[in-house]
């Protein structure tokens, strides 16, 4: 009968584990591992870690099932829950009787301490207790940690204390034993062994042969002494690849920085080159013009005519017979000075035009008032109109 199977055990299994953090993960898990291994029962217990510091946590201990060449063999061990479970592995030991000698290997040391990978690596988000067991029995069942003591070898008695054996039949004749009891000084909370009637097989792998069993201790030395180094040999590795690649990083930033910036001056080059060819093209034609202007005759400035708005601009040449004086021409627009007179017309027309324009922004801003204004602008559009009425007269005298 599963210890499970007892609703007095489910309840105390909820009282040890209410002393934990997490304490429903600690009852899911340690009920989930009591109901697959029946052979296996609660308590709690004093643990006394590396550190000299003692814990009164939580023990699941009694044997699991494990297949060696063709048989199966009940091997005793003890899983304790530590106080800041699941976010730590539990702690597995090897706990052989009077009748066994633990056998070293890569995942157990001479002590009975397991050190498998499962533990080592643990995460509590994906591993649990049911599933930690299972690991163990697939281990053992390849390199089992346990084998019995060799009759002209006494059992010890200071490191384990002897179980009590009752014996009681079996269906196949053999004889099974019970679990160790519960030392009289614990607590009523230490454990549920009481409530079960429950007998747990103790048969045990052949023994083995003494060269095995030192080449085995061998085997656990040079394991414990490898993974030692090559721990030490990962973390330095560990710790220069990170450098190398903070490195490796930084540099790569900085190639794209210089990257970039050979780019950007290609595109400047590439400008640079195009602004160049265009300016040696206008210094052609800037040349050229200057030379076409060079070779032809000085021209008085009184050959030329700019006028503005509202005559165009036109180029005015003395001996053209159009500017003949025509009959009746009055005396502004009589030549040779009728171009220069049109441009002072058309200047002083422009000049009124702006002298309006700002009168009309002092009136606005209140500097001027309305009769100065009137009077200034009544004199200033009589003086406009006869510029334009010249400007026009000689356009037309020019025009013939």
């Amino acid at each position: 009968m599963a210890a499970m199977d007892n609703p007095q055990v489910r309840q105390w299994l909820q009282q040890a584990a209410a002393r934990y953090r997490q304490a429903e993960r600690v009852y899911n898990d340690a009920a989930m591992t009591l109901a697959a291994y029946p052979n296996l029962l609660p308590k709690l217990d004093q643990f006394t870690h590396v550190d000299g510091k003692v814990s009164h946590i939580l023990c699941l201990y009694g044997t699991i099932p494990v297949g060696y060449k063709g048989s199966t063999y009940n091997i005793p061990i003890e899983l304790w829950l530590p106080e800041m479970y699941p976010v730590v592995a539990p702690y597995a030991f090897v706990k052989p009787t009077a009748t066994m000698l633990i056998n070293p290997s890569k995942d157990v040391d001479a002590n009975g301490k397991v050190f498998h990978a499962y533990l080592h690596y643990w995460d509590y988000r994906s591993s649990n207790l049911v599933n930690a067991v299972g690991v163990l029995q697939q281990a053992f069942a390849v390199d089992p940690p346990v084998y019995a003591r060799p009759h002209s070898q006494p059992p010890p008695t200071t490191v384990y204390p002897p179980p009590q054996f009752v014996p009681t039949p079996s269906s196949t004749g053999s004889t099974a034993t019970g679990m160790p009891p519960q030392p009289s000084g614990s607590s009523q909370l230490s454990s549920p062994t009481s409530l079960l009637n429950s007998r747990i097989p103790n048969t045990l792998p052949p023994p083995m042969d003494p060269h095995a069993i030192k080449l085995n201790a061998l085997r656990a030395d040079v394991t414990d002494k490898l993974t030692a180094k090559f721990t030490d040999f990962s973390s330095a590795m560990t710790s220069e690849m990170e450098a190398l690649l903070h490195e490796n990083k930084v540099l790569y930033e900085a190639q794209t920085r210089v990257q970039q910036k050979a780019d950007a001056l290609d595109q400047e080059v590439v400008q640079l080159g195009t602004n160049l060819a265009f300016v040696e093209k206008r210094v052609g034609e800037y040349q050229s013009m200057v030379e076409t202007w060079e070779s032809k005759p000085p021209l008085a400035p009184e050959d030329i005519l700019v006028a503005a708005n509202p005559i165009q601009a036109q180029r005015v040449s003395f001996s053209n017979p159009v500017l003949r004086s025509p009959p009746g021409a009055t005396t502004d627009c009589e030549m040779p000075w009728l171009p220069t007179r049109m441009l002072d017309a058309v200047a002083e027309d422009h000049a009124i035009e702006d002298t309006m324009y700002m009168l009309g922004k002092a009136l606005d801003d209140g500097k001027i008032d309305s009769t100065v204004f009137l009077k200034t602008i009544r004199s200033l559009a009589k003086e406009q109109f006869l510029q334009r009425a010249l400007v026009q007269k000689c356009a037309k005298a020019l025009s013939g």
